[in-house]
């Protein structure tokens, strides 16, 4: 008698029709319906469930780029700990190269604004005493 392989998966849909994918390689049941992709559905939950925002260290908004690198360190280290999700982190990390851009900017228009000051100030004495 010879075993013949079965055309399509054997498991049946959450709406009672059978499944219409082809199945694996010497198996009756197609990727989807294995019990190792059971198992990584399982484990891919575990993953997720371990996050909780209240294990997170609470921290006060960044006010500089020195603050927001203490940020930066912390989530590392809760990435490592599996405290904070990688997609949460990476979301960080964009914020934080806004920030820091923003700082730069910042900064940048304070100085300008000095310089801008001291030049009106030397033009207004170069004129006699009137500004422009």
């Amino acid at each position: 008698m010879v075993n013949k392989k079965p055309s399509r998966c054997t498991v049946k849909t959450k709406a009672g029709k059978p499944c219409t994918a082809p199945p694996m390689s010497g198996q009756p049941f197609c990727v989807m319906h294995s019990p190792l992709a059971k198992a990584i559905q399982i484990k891919g939950g575990q993953r997720r469930a371990i996050f909780d925002p209240k294990e997170l260290k609470p921290f006060t908004p960044p006010q500089s780029a020195q603050e927001l690198g203490a940020l930066i360190a912390q989530t590392i280290i809760e990435i490592r700990e599996t405290k904070i999700d990688t997609r949460s982190a990476n979301a960080i990390a964009c914020l934080a190269s806004s920030f820091l851009a923003s700082l730069n900017h910042g900064e940048i228009e304070m100085r300008l604004e000095q310089l801008e000051k001291q030049f009106a100030e030397r033009e207004a004495r170069a004129n006699g005493g009137i500004a422009r």
